[in-house]
């Protein structure tokens, strides 16, 4: 994440090292919780399935979606996976967190910029774990133009400190608040640029199943 040692004391970020940090979504002013950890034991797997440009969409409960996982990640390469393990324990928790029953789950290889463009989500809770690559910007409050936003204005004006930008580290597990999360400020955010550099990631998204609705 971008150096900063303001970053704990933004208005809309919770951020610690422990997993449980991620629960703090729901408090009122805060719109986006990081979970900071290291992935070194993954290393090994997040590599190979890199190289292998693994593409995974799974839907419906946790239970039908591990098993879908298990049958793409298990006998490729690995009898045993740490990857698997935690992608079980994510989920688990965003299940704890969101109190969702269904699922949208996508674990994949990504090449191009997907989302130049600060925006919010059309949802109410997403997690985000960037395992290899560059991770999710996002602004604090202190840094954004949220009326420049609404207005449709591009990334230059939505930005309203360029310094304050902040980027989450590789492996680090975040969970934002969407545009439809009952009475919030959604926080905005984008991926990051790594097309023209060349670059990959290996990203897990994990998105609430619920139809989406109208904003008005």
């Amino acid at each position: 994440m971008t150096t900063n040692s303001k970053i704990n004391s933004f208005k809309n970020v919770s951020i610690g090292k422990n997993i449980n940090v991620l629960h703090n979504i729901h408090l009122d002013k805060i719109n986006i919780s990081i979970y900071q950890r290291t992935i070194q034991h993954l290393e090994e797997e997040i590599i190979y399935f890199l190289n292998q440009g693994i593409q995974l969409k799974a839907q419906g409960t946790s239970e039908n979606i591990m098993e879908t996982f298990k049958e793409g990640l298990l006998g490729k390469q690995f009898l045993h996976s740490h990857l698997l393990n935690d992608l079980s324990m994510l989920l688990k928790s965003f299940e704890v967190t969101s109190k969702a029953t269904q699922f949208r789950v996508l674990l994949s290889c990504i090449e191009t910029d997907m989302c130049s463009r600060f925006h919010t989500d059309i949802n109410e809770l997403r997690l985000l774990c960037t395992y290899y690559g560059p991770g999710t910007l996002w602004l604090p409050e202190e840094g954004e133009n949220r009326h420049a936003y609404n207005s449709g204005e591009p990334n230059k004006q939505i930005i309203q400190n360029p310094k304050l930008i902040q980027q989450a580290n590789t492996g680090d597990v975040l969970i934002l608040k969407g545009a439809l999360y009952p009475n919030a400020k959604a926080v905005i955010h984008r991926s990051p640029s790594i097309q023209k550099k060349g670059e990959k990631r290996l990203l897990l998204r994990i998105d609430m199943n619920k139809p989406l609705k109208s904003i008005s």
